[in-house]
C-alpha cells in the first residue's frame, strides 16, 4: 500500500541550506525538506528556486522533458535561456521514465505532494505527438504514486489537447493551464500560436471532461485599447464561455539581459520604456503594470470569480500595493510566500 503523503509548504534545495541558518525565525513550524543536488539541479527533474528576494515566486518543480517551442512568441523568456535556439528538441524519454519513478520514490518517503511543471521549457501540448508520448509515461506510472500531479501549460487550442482527450487516465493526475492574451496582443506578438478565442475553447472543453483547469494571463501588454480589450477577455472568460478557472495568474512583460540579448524580433521592447529594473529583468514603469494589474482583478471581482488570483514574478511592493487596495491577499515573505497561490504550485 502507497504510504501516506501530506504537502510541504516549502523544500530547500541543499545549495540554500543557509537561510535556515540566516532566517530562523521564518522557518519556525515549518517542515522543510532538504532537496539533494541531484533532485534540485537534474537532467530531467529541477526545483525552481532561483528569484530573488525582491520577487515573489514560490520554489516549484520543473520537469524538463523537451526544450523549445514551434509558437515563437515574440516576447518570450526562451529565447534567452535556450541561447535563440529555439527549435524544440525531445529528450529520451525512456531515460525520463526512469527517472521519474525513482524521484516520485524520494519524494514518497520525504512525504512530499509534487507538483511537476511541463510547460517551464517548451509549451507541453505544442506538439501533440510530443505530449501523447508524455502522457503515455504517466498514464504508467501515476497510478503508483498518490503524491504526484502534473502541470500543463499551453497556448495550445482544441487541436493541441487531444492527446488529453485520448488518455483518460489523465484526468486523475493532471491540471491543465491555458495563457491567454487580449485578440490584438496576440496577432501582434504571439507568432503562429492558436487566436484566444480557440485556447479559451480548448480550457472550455478541459473543464467539461472533468480537468482542473487554470489560467495564465501573461503577458499583459499595454498595446492599443488594452483598457477596453481585457474586461471583454475577462467577460468572455468568465460570463460568456464560464470557464471556472481554479487559479488565475497574472503577469506582464519581462526583459531578462538574455532574452533581450536573443529576441528575434524587438518591438515589444518599446512598452519597457522607463522601465522599472528588478531582480527578474526590466519591467514595464510600475504604474503600468499597476493599471493593468486592477484593470483584471477589478473585472474578476466584478464578475464574482471565486478562485484564487496572484501575480506572476513580481516585485514585493507591487504586490503589497495591491493588497492595500484590497485585490490581492498578501504575499507572505521571501522565501516561503506562504500567501500565494499561484499557477506553478499546489
Amino acid at each position: 500500500m502507497p504510504r501516506q503523503v501530506e504537502q510541504t509548504r516549502f523544500v530547500l534545495s541543499e545549495d540554500k541550506r543557509y537561510l535556515l541558518l540566516a532566517f530562523p525565525e521564518l522557518f519556525k513550524g515549518v517542515r522543510v525538506v532538504i532537496v539533494p543536488r541531484h533532485w534540485a539541479r537534474g537532467k530531467y527533474i529541477s526545483l525552481f528556486d532561483k528569484s530573488p528576494p525582491d520577487i515573489v515566486c514560490p520554489s516549484f518543480w520543473e520537469l524538463k522533458w523537451a526544450t523549445g517551442c514551434i509558437f515563437n512568441c515574440e516576447y518570450c523568456y526562451l529565447q534567452g535561456t535556450l541561447y535563440g535556439k529555439m527549435s524544440p528538441r525531445l529528450k529520451c524519454l525512456d531515460e525520463l521514465k526512469s527517472v521519474l519513478v525513482r524521484f516520485l520514490r524520494w519524494a514518497e518517503n520525504e512525504r512530499l505532494k509534487i507538483l511537476l511543471n511541463t510547460g517551464e521549457l517548451t509549451d507541453s501540448f505544442a506538439i501533440p505527438n510530443w505530449a501523447n508520448r508524455l502522457l503515455s509515461i504517466f498514464d504508467e506510472i501515476a497510478g503508483e504514486f498518490p503524491n504526484l500531479k502534473v502541470l500543463f501549460v499551453t497556448k495550445g487550442g482544441l487541436k493541441h489537447i487531444r492527446p488529453l482527450i485520448k488518455h483518460k487516465a489523465a484526468m486523475e493526475y493532471s491540471i491543465v493551464s491555458f495563457s491567454i492574451n487580449t485578440p490584438t496582443a496576440a496577432r501582434a506578438f504571439e507568432g503562429a500560436a492558436p487566436d484566444p478565442l480557440n485556447r479559451i475553447n480548448a480550457a472550455r472543453l478541459c473543464q467539461d471532461l472533468g480537468f482542473e483547469v487554470r489560467l495564465r494571463l501573461d503577458p499583459l501588454i499595454p498595446i492599443e485599447g488594452w483598457e477596453k480589450e481585457l474586461p471583454e477577455l475577462i467577460y468572455m472568460l468568465l460570463s460568456k464561455k464560464e470557464v471556472e478557472a481554479a487559479r488565475i495568474t497574472i503577469g506582464t512583460l519581462r526583459g531578462l539581459y538574455k532574452t533581450i540579448k536573443f529576441t528575434s524580433n524587438r518591438q515589444w521592447l518599446k512598452f519597457l520604456k522607463g522601465g522599472e529594473r528588478t531582480g527578474w529583468g526590466l519591467k514595464m514603469p510600475k504604474e503600468v503594470r499597476l493599471a493593468l494589474y486592477r484593470n483584471v482583478l477589478l473585472s474578476l471581482k466584478e464578475l464574482g470569480f471565486q478562485g484564487q488570483a496572484a501575480l506572476c514574478k513580481e516585485t514585493l511592493s507591487t504586490w503589497r500595493a495591491l493588497v492595500q487596495e484590497g485585490l490581492l491577499q498578501d504575499p507572505g515573505m521571501f522565501p516561503l510566500w506562504h500567501g500565494v497561490a499561484c499557477n506553478c504550485i499546489f
